[in-house]
């Protein structure tokens, strides 16, 4: 049976993230370093993926809040003044125009990016990834009847559930959480819970939890 492989938070948004918004001395270091490009940052994302995606694998990519925040940049941002990405905005916003406004231009553009990879499928909000009794499909940071997801209240929901979204290690009752696939993220300062955690899921739907410590996972 083909292998599985499941994504979350593809994109960190980091060219354009409204936590910097007003805040002129970041604005300056993206623009110095290059960083500030988000039609190469989307584009380097998607590379990623491809490039990490063996032949003998189906990749599933979770609807998560930072590909989400692309969405936001298209509603909120104004692309007469910012020229470095004013092309990628508008080819977004007319996206989401055909489409008659809806849909989620990260998904969107990455299908299209990637139409010619049937191994690659990008799931829509809430559509089920079920796969040996476990629900893949939930990112983490929406959780039931409208409330922010977690770990525990994700473990109510009547289904074991692997998420991601805390970017922490965790198992509570059925619900298991990963955590992050990055080193020190800029806004972690002091102690921190956060964890280079991946989940792997057997054909029988047993689940574990793989850690990785300054690049290894074993002794």
């Amino acid at each position: 049976r083909p292998r599985a492989l499941i994504w979350h938070d593809l994109l960190d948004q980091f060219a354009r993230n409204h936590h910097h918004r007003g805040n002129w001395l970041v604005d300056y270091r993206k623009h110095v370093s290059g960083e500030d490009d988000m039609h190469k940052e989307v584009n380097d994302a998607l590379e990623g993926l491809r490039g990490n995606t063996p032949s003998d694998c189906q990749s599933y990519i979770v609807s998560s809040n930072h590909d989400r925040a692309l969405h936001r940049w298209v509603l909120e941002a104004d692309f007469r003044k910012d020229p470095k990405n004013a092309k990628f905005y508008v080819e977004l916003a007319s996206m989401l125009l055909a489409n008659g406004g809806e849909g989620d231009p990260f998904i969107m553009y990455g299908r299209d990016k990637l139409k010619h990879h049937k191994n690659i499928q990008f799931l829509d909000g809430d559509e089920s990834m079920m796969l040996s009794g476990v629900e893949h499909c939930l990112h983490g940071d929406r959780g039931p009847n409208g409330s922010r997801g977690s770990t525990r209240n994700l473990s109510r929901v009547g289904v074991k559930v692997t998420k991601g979204h805390s970017h922490q290690a965790e198992i509570i009752d059925g619900c298991y959480s990963v955590g992050k696939s990055t080193g020190r993220l800029e806004y972690e300062a002091g102690p921190s819970s956060h964890s280079n955690t991946h989940c792997l899921q057997y054909y029988n739907g047993k689940r574990t939890l793989i850690t990785i410590i300054n690049g290894e996972w074993k002794l």
